[in-house]
């Protein structure tokens, strides 16, 4: 008996719909997600074209009120093995024991500057204002850029990122997580930025680079100021400083990615469930002015997601008549639930992150609910 003898016309569209959509999400995860752990693999092999020369640095620290991260996570900075490099604090506005705590540390560590913006000093976005007060500051061609309450994981951070200053090279990005507290909340929120950075890294590794995170960033110096400055044009915009500069100004072949787990910085926040909602909001709001593709491309792999899960519930419905519409359902969410797992575990694993296995599904449905509410607040928010 023929195949499709077995199904009836309406059995047959939500299989075929289901099969679409199985297809077109394992196409994302062994093209873009999978991309870090190829990478991985050419590094691996030395197949990576890497730089001996440790070239000048200029770590940017954006600080304010921020005296006890600075104290705890600053010398982690200032104790580098590297042979030749600065580090330059820009305070912006503390109120706190910021200038002192430097001022101390600045006597102690010869390589050590601080530079400050007034608490009273009028600008939309502060931030912008100091990250190109201290780039201004900064004598070497690589600036590094990261957070005052960013812990550095390891005292090789700039010698495994500097590897990759090569003569074409003008950005590289590298990966960022956070402190989590331990809750429930932390299981999906450490999971979402996770998957948040096998996008943007994932892509970037493809020769598509659209982002960065100010958190764990670098680039050179004339890149910042080329044509008019890193933020010009979207001033009028709080949030939005390096992810945007980085949408601008990056390419194929001035961007690299660096993966290693020395390369890695950890964020830490007193009151992370508000910090962790604002950083969405800011996303939500920058994301309208990405100029490339990935908020289709990403647009896309949900909608299709989404799809596959109602075609997999609309097979279990039917099989009550069929079923062998159960062992269909059941196979194709197999299939694609292993390639997912294995994928997104062994990208976690190099980039230093815990095991993921049944939150992946629950993650799988919630997650671009909850980024489409944060980028539909975005659109309504004040930008000026």
């Amino acid at each position: 008996m023929a195949i499709y003898t077995f199904f009836s016309s309406f059995e047959w569209i939500f299989i075929i719909t289901f099969f679409v959509c199985l297809l077109t999400q394992i196409v994302y995860y062994l093209t873009i997600y999978r991309r870090i752990i190829v990478l991985n693999k050419r590094v691996k092999k030395e197949q990576n074209d890497y730089t001996t020369e440790q070239k000048p640095v200029s770590v940017i620290v954006y600080a304010c009120n921020d005296a006890d991260n600075l104290e705890q996570y600053l010398p982690q900075i200032l104790n580098q093995n590297y042979p030749n490099f600065e580090v330059i604090v820009v305070n912006d506005g503390s109120t706190d024991e910021t200038k002192d705590l430097l001022t101390i540390l600045e006597s102690k560590y010869p390589h050590l500057y601080q530079t400050y913006i007034p608490e009273g000093a009028k600008n939309h976005s502060r931030r912008k204002l100091a990250m190109t007060v201290g780039v201004k500051a900064a004598k070497y061609d690589w600036i590094l850029a990261t957070e005052a309450n960013c812990e550095i994981l390891s005292m090789d951070w700039i010698a495994s990122i500097s590897r990759n200053f090569t003569s074409t090279t003008e950005i590289v990005l590298m990966y960022s997580n956070y402190a989590y507290p331990k809750n429930i909340k932390s299981v999906y929120r450490s999971l979402d930025n996770l998957f948040f950075s096998i996008r943007y890294l994932g892509m970037a590794s493809l020769g598509k680079p659209f982002m960065g995170i100010r958190r764990n960033l670098a680039y050179k110096k004339e890149l910042f100021f080329r044509n008019g400055g890193a933020y010009s044009g979207f001033l009028n915009l709080k949030d939005g400083d390096d992810d945007l500069f980085i949408n601008r100004v990056s390419s194929k072949t001035n961007t690299r990615v660096e993966i290693s787990k020395d390369s890695v910085t950890r964020a830490n926040f007193y009151q992370f469930d508000k910090a962790w909602k604002i950083q969405k909001q800011g996303y939500g709001i920058t994301s309208h002015f990405l100029q490339n593709r990935s908020a289709f491309l990403f647009g896309f792999e949900s909608f299709s997601r989404y799809l596959f899960y109602a075609s997999f519930f609309a097979t279990i419905i039917l099989g009550i008549q069929n079923w062998i519409l159960y062992i269909i359902a059941g196979s194709f969410f197999l299939i694609r639930f292993l390639i997912q797992t294995v994928i997104i575990n062994k990208v976690g694993n190099i980039l230093g992150e815990k095991f993921y296995l049944f939150s992946i599904p629950l993650f799988d449905i919630i997650q671009p609910i909850i980024d489409y509410r944060y980028r539909l607040a975005g659109r309504f928010t004040k930008r000026r």
